[in-house]
């Protein structure tokens, strides 16, 4: 083994060293990113949205369509009303 060492030449020595540094350094930052990610997960805000309903009207009636005969205008009020408020 000791042979073998000195046998080779320090090119490949030095880039065998370096990738086992650099392979040592992404094992590290991995398992901290991990960790760092799991931890976050476990703090994370959940919003649970329920079923939302509409209720749309036009003019005061409840219906979703609106005729205009051609070469009219008209102007109608549309309202949407949503189960958590009203826009």
């Amino acid at each position: 083994m000791k042979k073998l060492l000195l046998e080779t030449s320090f090119c490949k020595v030095y880039i065998i060293g370096t990738v086992l540094v650099s392979v040592l350094i992404v094992g590290i930052y991995f398992s901290y990113a991990m960790f760092t990610v799991s931890k976050e997960k476990d703090d994370a805000i959940r919003i649970v949205t329920g079923n939302l309903t509409a209720k749309l009207e036009v003019d005061g009636k409840d219906g979703n369509t609106l005729t205009v005969p051609a070469g009219e205008t008209k102007e109608f009020t549309v309202t949407l009303s949503l189960s958590n408020g009203q826009f």
